[in-house]
């Protein structure tokens, strides 16, 4: 029951439904759940609070759910990672920038997957590097993720999710043709997927 109804919660937030979610969420807290669960509840938590605020209290919520799964699920961990960057430029001043630039630091003393490329894990340190190093060195990793992004698989839902961001950070490095590459590639996508807590975002860019 736990599981179902965490599950459950992860739908209906990617439906743009938190109070749904947040109900959910509630009924698999009162379950046995074993340390992953309980790391994934951490998670959603943490993405209510962000969806609902777009404030600095999801920051740290995010990092100690991206900590606690690090050892768990390295690719859900490298998500929350950038959920947390995401909280972090959307609280701007007002978020703890000390914990993030240190999560930066962290990220980026774990080894890379170069071959092939991975987009996410790219844009994670490409993030990691302008917040901890600075924009002008950030750049040429962020590059580089954009060119992972325009060559990743269009069926891959992990990277689909995250194309809102590339365009954030196409536009950033004022790349206006790769922004409205991915920009029209993620309104297709969310809608195809109806995934309606992305799609608003991909039409604005």
């Amino acid at each position: 029951r736990g599981a179902r109804a965490l599950a459950g919660a992860e739908a209906k937030l990617d439906t743009a439904d938190p109070d749904a979610a947040s109900a959910l969420l509630a009924t698999a807290d009162l379950c046995p759940l074993d340390r992953y669960e309980r790391a994934r509840v951490r998670r959603l938590r943490a993405q209510i609070v962000f969806s609902l605020s777009r404030g600095s209290d999801a920051v740290p919520l995010l990092l100690d759910a991206a900590n606690s799964l690090a050892g768990l699920d390295p690719d859900l961990a490298r998500e929350t990672y950038l959920e947390a960057f995401t909280a972090a430029a959307f609280a701007g001043r007002l978020g703890n920038l000390h914990n993030v630039r240190e999560a930066a630091v962290a990220v980026l003393a774990t080894p890379a997957e170069i071959s092939p490329i991975d987009p996410l894990d790219a844009l994670m340190r490409g993030i990691a590097t302008a917040l901890s190093r600075g924009y002008q060195a950030g750049m040429p990793p962020l590059r580089l993720a954009l060119d992972a992004f325009s060559r990743a698989d269009e069926a891959s839902a992990d990277v689909n999710r995250w194309l809102w961001l590339a365009c954030h950070i196409a536009s950033d490095l004022w790349d206006d043709q790769r922004w409205e590459e991915l920009a029209r590639r993620g309104v297709r996508v969310a809608r195809e997927a109806s995934v309606l807590s992305v799609l608003p975002i991909a039409e604005n860019f």
